[in-house]
């Protein structure tokens, strides 16, 4: 076997290795009517939780979920009020000496939030720039099925273009929003 062809099945094995995924969930409670907790959950990893914020600044998550070669997807539990929030994906928990981390991270959604009951919702149902599109689309097909409009601050699927690129759908029933990834597991 000559060298570059050595080289050609080491770079083809890098390429589909797992790899592992970071997600970063930053929450800033803006009004407050009871708590709020989000979670997010992996096959390998478990269930990872904020515990209830009961209070106001902004407050920030770092969860290793484990390969991209599996379930990973997250919910608010309870969102009793206002809060932003966004949540990336890290394609790698590999850093630098300096301590960041060696991939940038990639916004699977970001906005305001509001729901003033208990129980556990969808993120991007509970956006208001998705509330207000659903409301002015009440009878859109498209809007009806719950997919986004193209301009929501979500990462979609014809965004993610190269090979593990992150993006995220929401469950058709549930609380859950599933993430993604371009290229694996028939995604």
């Amino acid at each position: 076997m000559n060298l570059r062809m050595l080289s050609i099945i080491v770079m083809l094995a890098i390429c589909s290795a797992a790899r592992a995924e970071v997600v970063v969930v930053s929450i800033t409670p803006i009004e407050l009517k009871g708590f709020f907790e989000f979670k997010c959950e992996s096959d390998q990893k478990g269930e990872r939780a904020t515990g209830h914020i009961t209070d106001t600044g902004a407050k920030t998550w770092e969860w290793d979920m484990g390969d991209n070669k599996q379930n990973i997807w997250f919910w608010w539990d309870t969102l009793q009020g206002v809060a932003d929030v966004s949540i990336s994906i890290i394609p790698t928990n590999e850093r630098w000496p300096n301590g960041t981390y060696m991939r940038p991270a990639v916004i699977l959604c970001q906005g305001r939030c509001a729901h003033w009951t208990t129980g556990e919702q969808q993120v991007l149902k509970t956006q208001l720039e998705w509330v207000a599109y659903l409301q002015s689309h009440a009878n859109d097909q498209a809007a009806s099925r719950g997919n986004p409009p193209r301009d929501a601050k979500e990462q979609h699927k014809d965004n993610a273009t190269n090979k593990f690129d992150p993006y995220c759908v929401e469950n058709s029933n549930g609380a859950i929003t599933h993430i993604y990834f371009r290229g694996v597991n028939g995604h």
